[in-house]
């Protein structure tokens, strides 16, 4: 084969604010060209299936959980209905934003649902909920592992900060320890990873921050929630 250049595996490309030369510029086509005949190849009833069998695995476990561990929450229709409601709603919102602009998929409230779930039921439940909930999202990022990694850190941290949701100036704790919990680990993540180009985009934060306010609307979710299914 005749070529101009060659990339390796592991090599990167271009860096995020770089300026590309006409050799970068050519390894960017060939690339994109390169992955979109991937993509043209790989069958499209093969991905939609996979899809599907994910979400089965997922909400499957979701369902043993509750009938093996929490069985009080599992022989109540109204409360399981909740709980799947939560996981549905945060992953139509989750692949709306991502479909029209992927950078604000860290704008979706994911944090509001340990502090739904915690009010209304106890810890355990609302962590593997959250859980679930990251597990089933990531397919919509780019990077999975960076969007684990920072949405698990932050969640288990807002649960620790709801422990006692007695006063709504908690809540207001709960929205700071919230985007803290964010920046650190999305600061950390980047400087493992050596892409400290994106640690200074002020830009980056902008979602955490969106996400974190989202935090202190708590309170009139859950009266709605606890109008529809506990009354």
């Amino acid at each position: 084969y005749i070529y101009k250049s060659k990339v390796e595996k592991g090599e990167i490309i271009l860096r995020k604010n770089d300026v590309d030369s006409s050799e970068q510029k050519n390894n960017l086509d060939s690339f994109n060209q390169e992955l979109h005949e991937q993509q043209m190849q790989t069958p499209i009833m093969s991905v939609v299936i996979g899809q599907l069998l994910i979400c089965v695995l997922i909400l499957s476990i979701m369902m043993l959980f509750l009938a093996f561990f929490r069985k009080s929450i599992f022989s109540q229709n109204s409360q399981v209905t909740f709980i799947f409601l939560i996981i549905i709603l945060i992953v139509i919102i989750t692949s709306i934003v991502a479909k029209y602009n992927i950078n604000y998929v860290y704008a979706v409230p994911f944090c509001l649902v340990p502090i739904l779930i915690r009010v209304f039921f106890d810890s355990r439940t609302s962590l593997f909920n959250f859980l679930n909930i990251i597990l089933l999202c990531a397919f919509f990022t780019p990077d999975k592992f960076e969007f684990v990694f920072i949405q698990l850190i932050s969640g288990i941290g807002t649960i620790f900060s709801v422990a006692d949701m007695g006063k709504r100036s908690k809540l207001f704790i709960s929205a700071l320890l919230t985007f803290v919990f964010y920046v650190f680990s999305f600061i950390a993540y980047h400087m493992v990873n050596s892409t400290t180009q994106a640690i200074s985009n002020l830009e980056n934060y902008i979602p955490f921050l969106i996400s974190s306010i989202c935090v202190l609307f708590s309170f009139p979710l859950i009266f709605i929630f606890e109008k529809l299914f506990y009354e």
